[in-house]
């Protein structure tokens, strides 16, 4: 880092600052549970500190949420909006990592200041950079062997004789679609507990200032299990007859365990910052009707067949994209990665092809993908075959679609399907805005969508299911936040709070300058200290680039599609 300017902070504070992550906490269950007496490290919190929620990113997608988590600034800023973030001047995308983040970590601005940090599976971490202290990268590290899984890089290799394989990432998703629930559960258990495990040993042996933790198996956990904790979701009562009543607040008594651990730990010198990057609920599956909508109000337009030999292209396409994943679904991990060593990339071009196959974008106004609800307009100028002028055309076209997404009901129930659909402006700003959606779509909440029917031209039209989608839960704009110990004024924090101001208040709390031009600012409503601002020039060091090896690309993007990135 370049350096700071202003003055530098007051180097007798000897405050210290542990954060603990849960990705996709739903802060009304937890909120629930604790005042019924089922977590008593939550409920000493909401009793004895700063509580409230705070808004995620405009897309409450997990890697966006945790980059501006991290750095303070809006995806528009930071550059990432998905772990599938779509090319400049392209219809294509390709997976992100933390060479695609810019902006600098509030970890990286603290090392800078002299502050020691220690910084745990945090995502959008891998390939981690050098720290003032230690790192270790999430769960788009393939394995402790990979280069880039840690910092200092001989910390792998001490982990691993410590805890043998380390799992980045609990294996869920299969077991779930074949009925092995207890076995899903038992992964996501173990996935906590060594991270916890991992997690004091590094708390052990390290002279940290700065601590970060978190948990990415409470994402994995409402994905698939919210049904069974929440109430209000539509399959509640299927998760009753099931037996499987309790397994997601089951899993939430493990991490109270743990977040009472943590507690006991600190001292009267430290805060405890408790937050999740979104929050949780009931998979309304509309992402996967978008597509089939956006054609049948005439916005997205399919070439015609054309002669045999097309049609059966098209056909050999879409077959190859459905039996990648029938074999994500079905296949143990150790035959998908031999399979993925045969056929070596052949996972981004099967389905980069199913997406551009049969597009006619000479036609085409607007488009989604198979991995993305929020639709794109075909602009001219940005997109490669872009047909709609920006201004007003483009303004018309946006409209054009929100109405019918408004209008829009659910086949069965009759019910709007659409909560609400915002514009890009105003959601997204910075150099990498164009790379975000132009309009995003806020779904009726804990509604499953079975089709999705509009009125065009005074016929009804049912847009029917593009893809497969298994998960349960899906995320949620709000997110948890919760404050004790030093620093902290008790109570309700500031309704206005977001994800973005996590970072300045951490910088705040550790008695290091604010960054000025941040897009988050230090949670003044919660914070009992002085904040000072400083201008803060360069990025963080580069990391080393990222080279997956077949196994590597097979094991990382298995990940991804058992959270539904793909």
């Amino acid at each position: 880092m370049a350096g700071l300017a202003k003055t530098m902070p007051d180097t007798s504070c000897c405050r210290r600052v542990v954060v603990l992550g849960l990705d996709g906490a739903p802060p009304h269950l937890l909120r629930q549970w604790a005042d019924q007496g089922h977590l008593p490290a939550f409920a000493r919190l909401y009793r004895e500190g700063a509580w409230g929620t705070m808004q995620s990113t405009p897309q409450p997608h997990s890697a966006p949420a945790w980059s501006s988590f991290a750095t303070g600034l809006n995806p528009g800023r930071h550059g990432i909006f998905s772990f599938m973030n779509r090319l400049p001047r392209s219809y294509d995308c390709r997976r992100i990592d933390a060479l695609d983040r810019h902006g600098q970590t509030f970890w990286d601005v603290a090392g800078a200041c002299g502050r020691r940090c220690a910084v745990l599976n945090v995502p959008v971490t891998y390939p981690v950079t050098a720290v003032n202290g230690v790192q270790i990268g999430d769960w788009l590290c393939p394995s402790l062997q990979a280069p880039g899984a840690t910092h200092p890089p001989e910390l792998a290799q001490e982990l691993g004789q410590r805890v043998g394989e380390y799992r980045f990432h609990a294996d869920v998703k299969r077991h779930v679609i074949a009925g092995r629930h207890r076995k899903a559960l038992e992964n996501l258990r173990q996935g906590i507990a060594q991270k916890a495990e991992v997690g004091r040993w590094v708390w052990d042996r390290e002279p940290w200032d700065l601590y970060v933790l978190v948990f990415v198996e409470t994402d994995a956990a409402q994905h698939y299990y919210l049904h069974t904790g929440d109430e209000r979701h539509p399959l509640h009562a299927q998760a009753v007859q099931s037996g499987l009543d309790g397994a997601l607040l089951a899993l939430y008594r493990q991490v109270d365990e743990v977040l009472a651990d943590l507690m006991s730990r600190l001292g009267d010198d430290t805060t405890l910052l408790v937050v999740s990057d979104h929050g949780a609920t009931a998979n309304s599956r509309g992402r996967c009707f978008m597509r089939s909508f956006l054609r049948n109000v005439g916005v997205l337009h399919m070439r015609p067949p054309g002669g045999p030999g097309e049609r059966l292209r098209r056909c050999l396409v879409q077959g190859r994209k459905w039996a990648f994943e029938l074999a994500n679904a079905h296949l143990p991990k150790s035959l998908k990665v031999k399979l993925n060593r045969l056929l070596p990339q052949a996972r981004e071009r099967v389905f980069a092809d199913s997406f551009t196959v049969d597009v006619d974008w000479s036609r085409t106004r607007a488009y989604s993908y198979y991995w993305e609800t929020d639709p794109f307009v075909n602009l001219r100028g940005r997109d490669p075959d872009g047909i709609v002028d920006p201004g007003d055309e483009y303004e018309e076209v946006c409209r054009y679609v929100a109405d019918f997404l408004r209008a829009a009901r659910e086949l069965r129930s009759g019910r709007p399907a659409v909560q609400d659909v915002r514009l890009k402006d105003g959601q997204f700003y910075g150099p990498f805005a164009d790379l975000g959606p132009d309009l995003i779509v806020d779904w009726t909440e804990n509604q499953i969508i079975e089709g999705l029917v509009v009125q065009v031209d005074g016929k009804e039209r049912v847009a029917r299911a593009d893809l497969r989608d298994d998960t349960i839960g899906a995320h949620h704009p709000e997110a948890l936040l919760l404050a004790w110990g030093a620093g902290v004024k008790p109570g309700e924090i500031s309704a206005e709070a977001s994800i973005m101001d996590l970072a300045p208040s951490v910088l705040a709390l550790l008695g290091c300058p604010v960054p000025a031009g941040l897009d988050g600012q230090p949670l003044e409503s919660m914070l009992d200290i002085t904040v000072e601002t400083a201008e803060v020039r360069g990025l963080a060091a580069e990391a080393p680039a990222t080279v997956y090896t077949a196994d590597e690309e097979a094991e990382v993007e298995d990940r991804l599609r058992n959270l539904g990135y793909l």
